[in-house]
């Protein structure tokens, strides 16, 4: 995966273009290796993606598909409880 296009996308702003690499990678991130904490913080980039590039429903399903596995994750939980009272 193009990790670091997906930084450079992000820097210029392009946050539908980074959303759409991680969104693309997303079923390779096991695969890739590293640790569980590696492959969440790739997680948790595509939730951030999403949100910066407007698909609050893609993140707000990501949020929630993550909080299924990982219940006791604080900061999404938290995001989610932003995302929920924006409306």
């Amino acid at each position: 995966m193009p990790l670091a296009a997906v930084f450079a996308a992000r820097q210029t702003g392009n946050h539908t273009l980074a959303c759409e690499i991680l969104s693309a990678a997303r079923a390779q991130f096991t695969r890739m290796g590293g640790s569980n904490a590696q492959r969440d913080v790739l997680d948790i980039l595509l939730v951030v993606c999403a949100t910066a590039a407007g698909k609050p429903d893609m993140a707000l399903a990501l949020v929630n598909e993550y909080l299924s596995v990982r219940p006791e994750s604080v900061p999404l939980r938290q995001q989610l409880l932003s995302m929920e009272a924006a409306g």
